[in-house]
């Protein structure tokens, strides 16, 4: 009984946490749309190849100083867990949003995908299938309601990427997460 509680405490805040990561996607987009933040544009540089990219390569991301200072900030808000993560390569097409430190960790939301970076790993109690990243790092698809998540280990954190609007395929997502990386 209490097991079942927890996995059912245990999904609730991991579908809780990715609803509201969207909710403030679209809320930040919207507020970027309508002139909310004027003078400010938190959409990412991107560093275009002198070729095309390959097809779903995806694309470097080259956040702003006022991005990384949002981020970084987002992390300052948990004693120990100052040193950030994020990705450094991003699907084709997506564009970073915003960071958002969370009850448990930190949120970096982009328009089509939602990274998780907390010291806590949600994914141990659900069935998965594990995977191997292009950086060697092991990796875990589980899927605690409708929304596949990619989990695995960053340093001391758990990284999670989901992509709610479900627009990126498991491989892309999982080029992302072999380019999470600490943040300099």
């Amino acid at each position: 009984m209490k097991t079942k509680m927890r996995k059912s405490l245990v999904t609730l805040m991991v579908v809780g946490m990715t609803v509201v990561g969207a909710a403030g996607a679209y809320a930040g987009t919207s507020l970027l749309r309508s002139g909310a933040y004027p003078g400010e544009s938190v959409a990412i540089e991107t560093n275009a190849p002198d070729t095309a990219p390959v097809a779903g390569e995806g694309l470097e991301v080259s956040y702003s100083d006022a991005q990384i200072k949002e981020i970084l900030k987002a992390f300052s808000a948990f004693e120990g867990f100052e040193t950030a993560y994020a990705p450094t390569r991003m699907a084709s097409g997506d564009v970073y949003q915003k960071a958002v430190a969370t009850g448990d960790g930190v949120n970096l939301v982009f328009d089509h995908m939602l990274v998780n970076v907390s010291p806590r790993d949600y994914s141990y109690e659900y069935e998965g299938t594990t995977v191997s990243l292009a950086n060697g790092v092991q990796g875990k698809w589980y899927t605690p309601s409708d929304t596949p998540m990619l989990s695995f280990k960053a340093g001391d954190r758990t990284v999670t990427i989901s992509s709610s609007d479900e627009s990126l395929s498991k491989s892309e997502i999982e080029r992302v997460a072999a380019s999470v990386a600490e943040l300099s």
